[in-house]
C-alpha cells in the first residue's frame, strides 16, 4: 500500500504540529506501507526549531513554502500532482494546520480519484477558542467565516476526516452532518521513552514544575495568576522553581518583568527525548489553557511521566473533565487555588499523577495502531 503523507509540519521541525504525522510515518513504515512525505523546506521553520528527528527510509520532498496562503496552497497542490503523475498513490493524508493544505486537498480532489483523509490536529472555521477579549472575539469570528469559503468544499470532497478530541468530532459532526459516519478520533499521545530511575539530574531540593510547550500564549491572564502564585510560595518559604521547556513568550516575559526573587528558565526547543527527561524529573506538571474543546499535546506526556497535574484554566471544559478524573489531577482558575494545590502536593509528599491509569492507551504507538485501522478499512472500502 502507497500512502501519501502531505504534511508542511514534519521533523525536524520540533514544535508540537510535526511530531503527529512523524510518529505516524514511522510507524506505518514499519508495518511496510511505502510512505511519500511532502513537507514545508525544514529552512523556513528556522535552525533554532529543527531538533526532531527525521525518520529514516520514507522518501520525503521538501517544499519552500513562503508564498501566501493561496500561494502555498497552490505550491502544494503542484507537488501532490507530480507525485500523482508518475508515482503510484493509494491514499492521501493531509495534515492540518497549516491550513492551506485545505485548498490543495479540495483542487486535488477535482483531478484526480485517490482516496484522502484531511487530518484536524486543529479545527479551523468551528474553532472555539477561549475568550480574548471582546475585539480579538470579534475579529475572530470574522476570520472564522472567511476561512468557510476553503474549508467546506474541501471537507464535502473528503473520503475521511480525522480529529484528535471527541469535543472536536462533537462539533464536526454537527457541522458536517453528511460526513458524520467518517469522522474519526484519534487523539495525540506520548512517545515511549524509557528512563531509568537513577538517572536524575535534578539533585536540588527545589520543588521543580515543568511546563511543557506553550506556558502563556493561550491564556496569559491565567499564566499571571500562575506566577503570582509561585512567587508567593516563595516567599512564604518554599524553595520553587519552574522549567519552561519551550520557546520564549512574550506574555511570560512581560509577566517575569514584575516578579521578583522566582526561579524561572526557558529552555527553548528541545528535542523530545530530553524534553520528556525534564517532565520526568520534575515534580509537579503544569498546563496553563483555555480551549474549550482542545487537550493540547503535554496531557500525554504528563501522562506517561506519571506526574501530578495542574491544570489552570476557566474554559478548557473537556481538559478539565479528563484531568479531573485522575487522582492527583488538579484544576484551579486563580492564584489562591494553585497555592492551596501546590502546598497539598508538596506536605502530602504525592509523587504520582495516578498509579491506577493504564498509560498505554495515551501512548502514540496505541493511537497510530488506530490510524492504521483506519487507512486500512478505508483502502479496502470500495
Amino acid at each position: 500500500m502507497n500512502v501519501l503523507i502531505v504534511s508542511p509540519a514534519f521533523p525536524p521541525f520540533s514544535g508540537v504540529g510535526g511530531m503527529r504525522m512523524g510518529s505516524l510515518s514511522k510507524f506505518l513504515r514499519d508495518k511496510g506501507v511505502n510512505v511519500r512525505v511532502l513537507r514545508n523546506n525544514p529552512v523556513l521553520w528556522g535552525k533554532q526549531n529543527l531538533k526532531a528527528e527525521v525518520p529514516n527510509d520514507i522518501k520525503i520532498t521538501d517544499i519552500n513554502a513562503n508564498k501566501n496562503f493561496f500561494g502555498n496552497g497552490i505550491l502544494y497542490f503542484e507537488e501532490v500532482r507530480k507525485v500523482l503523475e508518475n508515482e503510484s498513490v493509494d491514499l492521501i493524508i493531509y495534515s492540518v494546520g497549516p491550513f492551506y493544505t485545505l485548498l490543495t486537498s479540495y483542487l486535488i480532489s477535482k483531478k484526480y480519484p485517490q482516496k484522502h483523509i484531511i487530518d484536524f490536529r486543529d479545527l479551523w472555521s468551528y474553532e472555539k477558542r477561549g475568550s480574548r477579549g471582546f475585539t480579538k472575539n470579534i475579529k475572530f469570528s470574522i476570520m472564522k467565516s472567511l476561512y468557510r469559503v476553503i474549508e467546506k468544499p474541501a471537507v464535502n470532497n473528503s473520503d475521511g476526516i480525522v480529529v484528535v478530541t471527541p469535543g472536536d468530532f462533537d462539533i464536526m459532526s454537527r457541522k458536517y452532518k453528511n460526513k458524520k459516519e467518517k469522522i474519526q478520533v484519534i487523539l495525540n499521545g506520548y512517545e515511549e521513552i524509557d528512563f531509568d530511575e537513577n538517572d536524575k539530574s535534578n539533585v536540588d531540593n527545589a520543588i521543580q514544575l515543568v511546563s511543557l510547550g506553550k506556558l502563556g500564549y493561550y491564556a496569559p491572564h491565567l499564566a499571571k495568576e500562575l506566577f503570582s502564585a509561585l512567587e508567593e510560595i516563595k516567599i512564604e518559604g518554599l524553595d520553587i522553581e519552574l522549567i519552561h521547556v519551550g520557546p520564549k513568550e512574550e506574555a511570560i516575559e512581560s509577566i517575569l518583568s514584575s516578579i521578583n526573587d522566582f526561579r524561572y528558565e526557558c529552555t527553548g526547543y528541545v528535542d523530545y527525548k530530553k524534553g520528556l527527561k525534564i517532565a520526568y524529573e520534575s515534580d509537579i506538571a503544569i498546563i496553563v489553557y483555555n480551549h474549550p474543546t482542545g487537550y493540547g499535546t503535554k496531557i500525554f506526556d504528563y501522562i506517561a511521566c506519571n506526574k501530578p497535574i495542574i491544570l489552570v484554566t476557566e474554559e478548557a471544559n473537556d481538559l478539565k473533565e479528563l484531568v479531573s478524573k485522575l487522582k492527583n489531577g488538579f484544576v484551579c482558575k486563580n492564584k489562591s487555588q494553585i497555592k492551596d494545590s501546590i502546598n497539598y502536593i508538596y506536605k502530602n509528599n504525592v509523587k504520582t499523577l495516578d498509579d491506577k491509569i493504564i498509560r498505554n492507551k495515551y501512548s502514540r504507538n496505541n493511537q497510530n495502531e488506530l490510524y492504521y485501522n483506519h487507512i486500512i478499512k478505508m483502502h479496502n472500502k470500495v
